[in-house]
């Protein structure tokens, strides 16, 4: 049986007792196959009610760190509820970060490529209008057609809106089309100030990859930490956990994908130096050790027959701390992505590795995916 999270959840019973000795971690199930799995869902507890994003979440089972790859990375946390070093059953890390709906797969292509910096900046009164044509709001884009063809409360662009022109099927780093011809289909066009708001960019970092268009901060890509997938029909999500946002509770958003091949920081250093080639395949060839998956995992009652057969039964203040998380970030009770771990062990220095699938801009090669280098050079 499944129990949904606000039926046994109130604030009141969140006691300070519970936030110090409850375990951020529950049992929930997903069917593979046919069959039921038990799992164990990992999540973080909240510290204090009035605590600020950056602080407001804390991961006992997780932690960041310098990365052996780049920036930043996950691991896991010795001494918590969960041995790494021998796991009882498959943990589901959910993957939280400010989300993006749209209608379809193109459309999230398309903001996708803003994030990179891929785009032109151009007001509206530079575009070439045919005549008896208006430029008005069509979705999320901004599009012509015939003044006739205007109906009651169908909002017309002005002359002087700032938009962004993007190319439909660009290339990572690479910016929108300069000139195009009437009829051409090779870019659209989005409203700035819209386009910002709805990928959640705060205005200075907006500001830097309008700078791309000058070849200015080209080095500078936000979309560097988002995954994307179907939550239902016609909604399209774009999950956005980049450290910019300073939110404690997208911890996932620090797993790096391992690199395929050689990459210079294993390389030998110092005249004669050499490196064994062993390590260096284990170090940088190594198959990531989680699995993106998209899921709906909702919490199991002790009188699940999966807990009952195992004689197990939900954590004490389990429940309580779970539903304040959900309560916070009701989509982890819908479908969502989480990190699944492949093993059944996991060393406390292990960085956790994972590989973000087709629809992720990189400038590496990774497990099953050719990445595209980027065009800058940055000193």
């Amino acid at each position: 049986a499944l129990l949904s999270p606000t039926r046994y959840w109130s604030l009141s019973s969140l006691t300070s007792r519970s936030r110090r000795r409850g375990m951020p971690v529950i049992y929930v199930s997903e069917e593979v196959q046919g069959k039921r799995r038990l799992l164990q869902l990992v999540f973080p507890r909240l510290s204090s009610r009035s605590a600020p994003e950056h602080s407001r979440w804390e991961w006992p089972e997780l932690r960041a760190g310098s990365s052996t790859i780049q920036g930043f990375g996950l691991y896991p946390r010795a001494g918590g509820e969960v041995n790494w070093e021998k796991l009882e059953r498959p943990l589901a890390l959910p993957y939280l970060g400010k989300e993006t709906e749209v209608e379809s797969a193109s459309q999230a292509r398309v903001l996708r490529s803003v994030l990179s910096g891929c785009f032109d900046l151009c007001r509206r009164d530079e575009l070439f209008t045919p005549k008896g044509h208006v430029w008005v709001q069509d979705g999320i884009y901004v599009t012509s057609q015939p003044r006739r063809d205007l109906v009651d409360g169908q909002q017309v662009v002005g002359d002087d809106e700032c938009l962004l022109q993007v190319g439909v099927d660009s290339l990572y780093d690479k910016r929108g089309v300069s000139h195009v011809d009437e009829g051409d289909e090779e870019v659209c066009y989005l409203r700035a100030e819209e386009a910002r708001e709805l990928l959640h960019l705060p205005p200075h970092v907006f500001s830097l990859l309008c700078a791309h268009a000058e070849d200015g901060h080209a080095d500078r890509n936000i979309s560097t930490h988002i995954v994307q997938f179907m939550r239902k029909a016609q909604a399209h999500l774009i999950v956005n956990a980049h450290p910019m946002f300073r939110n404690s509770a997208f911890m996932m958003g620090n797993a790096n994908e391992p690199f395929r091949g050689p990459h210079p920081r294993c390389q030998p250093r110092g005249a004669g130096a050499r490196s064994s080639p062993l390590r260096t395949q284990e170090r940088w060839i190594r198959p990531p050790s989680l699995q993106l998956e998209e899921r709906t995992l909702l919490p199991l009652s002790d009188d699940d027959p999966l807990l009952l057969r195992l004689g197990l039964r939900q954590p004490d203040g389990a429940r309580a701390m779970y539903g304040a998380f959900v309560h916070e970030f009701p989509e982890v009770a819908d479908k969502s992505a989480f990190f699944l771990t492949r093993r059944e062990s996991y060393r406390p220095a292990e960085e956790l590795t994972v590989v973000y699938g087709g629809s992720y801009n990189r400038t590496y090669s990774t497990w099953g995916h050719q990445g595209n280098p980027p065009i800058y050079k940055v000193p």
